[in-house]
């Protein structure tokens, strides 16, 4: 064990050791056009390659964003940094939120 390791029996060694809990997605949000209100829809249809079917981003180039997201905790973070009650998703313009 090297000093960077926490120790095995320690709260942050059993952590770390923990199996990581799944992920799920919490949110999703597309613009059809600039200056509209997100859409929040139950479901999307994602294209590889392309990013989310109906979104303004879509791309047709394999383009560097294809689909932009942020964790819910990273939001909450940031509402909390801010002083904020919350921030939406739709505020810093993301398509997926998700959560764990």
């Amino acid at each position: 064990m090297t000093s960077s390791q926490p120790r095995p029996d320690s709260t942050l060694g059993q952590l770390l050791a923990s199996p990581v809990r799944a992920g799920r997605l919490v949110w999703i949000g597309l613009r059809p056009a600039r200056g509209v209100d997100a859409l929040i829809p139950a479901t999307a249809v994602l294209i590889p390659s392309r990013g989310i079917d109906g979104d303004r981003y879509e791309t047709h180039r394999n383009g560097a964003r294809q689909v932009t997201l942020i964790s819910a905790e990273a939001l909450a973070a940031i509402a909390s940094f801010l002083g904020r009650e919350d921030v939406t998703p739709d505020l810093v313009r993301r398509n997926l939120v998700t959560e764990g």
